[in-house]
């Protein structure tokens, strides 16, 4: 298997060898104690909230990464845009973030330590190189400290790529390997920048440009389209928090008859926050405590086994909120455990499932279209319809 990183692109547990320490262990009463200290870890995480009515146990994906293979990554860590079959048994993951972004490169590196551990990765190609990637010299520094810091260094000054920081600072062995024709990679990176000097040279043009279709805005806009430009949900300036925003530009739509609810990303996340203001952290928490102290002592030693490694992997981060709770109600399911006791829990576990199921990439997309469908209810005139194209081409 074989993980890609494009560049125009997101620590090790021990997975092997931490399970065969757990298989190998005979003592079901230490496992016991393990999972009680488990519990013990989760108080100071704050989940969820209350639910009437006769709970279920939860159903459904749990939104993570999932291609034949059964490959699994948490929601926090990437979201898959895209899945293609072919008759070649092996897998290529395609990792793709933004080039300028330590954010991303970091994002990077989580996605490739969570590939490493569980999967049997062994060669990931790099983008903007040729050829095999050495890495020897740095990770033969015997410092690990001097040596995470200086690839954290050598990364945020973009000389070394998330694929090279992550061979440096792991004990994993990984093949790093260059997937770039030389001379063609050299003709782009020479494209991009002259492209990027005629930017330079366009930019205070542009910002100019800008400003003065804003000062059109105030002179041709009803008073409607300027509240909404000022509150749009895509502004990120933080004078307003988003729930204030979407209010404002929910409550125009709705005296517009424009429906949000046939953009299904903004669906799930108006569903979501209406039900985060009903959230009771202490119940779920202690219903959660109880149930993984009641699998404790019922489950058979290989399940208890699997829910310690599980806890494990969610505590570290190996796994998502939506994968770990639904494994637990699974278990509880198999056990013949009663549901009743548990409705925060459950509940809790029903919104963290429609949470990390949102797309939060295409949901700003949605936003746009709505937006501009509400807009479009608004317009008066043809000026101000070609005002707002204007506005959109500068600002892209």
């Amino acid at each position: 298997m074989s993980v890609w990183q494009n560049r125009t692109t997101r620590e090790e547990l021990g997975g092997k060898s931490l399970i065969m320490d757990w298989q190998s262990a005979h003592n079901r009463g230490w496992i016991r104690i393990i999972a009680i200290l488990i519990v013990i870890c989760f108080i100071h995480q704050d989940i969820v909230w209350a639910q009437g009515g006769s709970p279920v146990w939860s159903k459904g994906s749990n939104g993570t990464f999932n291609v034949n293979t059964k490959i699994d990554l948490p929601k926090d860590v990437a979201v898959t845009k895209e899945v293609h079959t072919g008759s070649s048994p092996k897998t290529i993951i395609n990792i793709q973030d933004a080039h300028s972004s330590i954010g991303a490169q970091e994002s990077i590196v989580s996605i490739l330590d969570s590939l490493v551990t569980n999967y049997d990765i062994k060669l990931l190609a790099i983008e903007g190189s040729t050829g095999l990637i050495d890495t020897s010299l740095l990770k033969s520094f015997p410092d690990e400290n001097i040596r995470n810091k200086t690839a954290k260094y050598l990364m945020n000054k973009s000389s070394i790529s998330a694929g090279e920081f992550f061979s440096v600072t792991s004990n994993k062995n990984i093949t790093l390997y260059g997937i770039e024709e030389k001379s063609l990679y050299r003709d782009n990176v020479s494209q991009f920048k002259a492209i990027y000097e005629i930017n330079n040279s366009t930019k205070k043009d542009l910002n100019n440009l800008i400003s003065t279709l804003k000062a059109i805005q105030d002179k041709l806009y009803s008073d409607d389209l300027k509240a909404l430009e000022n509150n749009s949900v895509l502004h990120r300036d933080g004078s307003i928090s988003f729930t204030q925003r979407w209010d404002f530009v929910r409550n125009l739509a709705e005296s517009k008859g424009v429906s949000y609810k046939s953009y299904s990303n903004i669906s799930k996340l108006v569903e979501s926050l209406r039900l985060e203001k009903v959230i009771s952290f202490d119940k779920a928490n202690k219903e959660r405590d109880v149930l993984i102290d009641v699998l404790s002592k019922k489950l058979p030693k290989s399940d208890l086994e699997k829910l310690v490694l599980k806890s494990l992997a969610f505590k570290s981060g190996k796994i998502g909120q939506g994968e770990y709770y639904i494994f637990l109600q699974d278990l509880a399911k198999n056990q013949g455990i009663s549901p009743e006791p548990y409705p925060n829990l459950i509940q809790y576990t029903d919104y963290i499932m429609l949470y990390e199921s949102i797309d939060l990439v295409e949901i700003f997309e949605e936003a746009k279209e709505f937006e501009d469908a509400v807009k479009d209810k608004l317009f008066t005139t043809f000026d101000q319809r070609k005002l707002r194209d204007y506005s959109k081409c500068a600002s892209f």
